[in-house]
């Protein structure tokens, strides 16, 4: 433990950590005042359960909004976007997207959403629905 306090110290305001990290516990990465940040993740990027397996257990990946103030319909959830290199100067483009939104206002009981799949047309840049899965499936 002394090795990462030493680390997180020596990074706090910008660096690099070189090797293998292994955390036990939360990992919780923070952005400027604003809340925002992004990180790039150079490589692949594995998740993994080692738990039990069960019909309610397994790795996962959650994606999520939380801004302070409730979901409204129509409020993006969570996007994953599948992109590439346009050009040697290494601009990334989306070529394919699947993007989640709230299908109505949420409550505590109430949590209505659907799912939308996206892709570009050939010889474009312009990102279009091809398929929604709504709350009736």
């Amino acid at each position: 433990m002394a090795f990462l306090q030493t680390t997180a110290a020596s990074i706090s305001s910008g660096g690099t950590i070189n090797g293998d990290l292994t955390i036990s516990g939360d990992l919780t990465v923070s952005g400027d005042s604003s809340g925002a940040y992004s990180e790039i993740i150079t490589g692949d990027m594995h998740i993994k359960s080692t738990t039990t397996s069960a019909a309610d257990a397994g790795a996962g990946l959650k994606l999520f909004t939380d801004d302070g103030a409730v979901m409204a319909s129509g409020h993006r959830l969570g996007v994953i976007d599948f992109a590439g290199a346009e050009d040697t100067s290494s601009t990334i483009s989306v070529g394919a997207s699947i993007q989640s939104f709230a299908d109505e206002n949420w409550t505590g009981s109430a949590n209505g959403g659907y799912l939308s799949f996206h892709t570009v047309d050939d010889t474009t840049t312009t990102l279009d629905e091809r398929m929604r899965i709504d709350h009736n499936g």
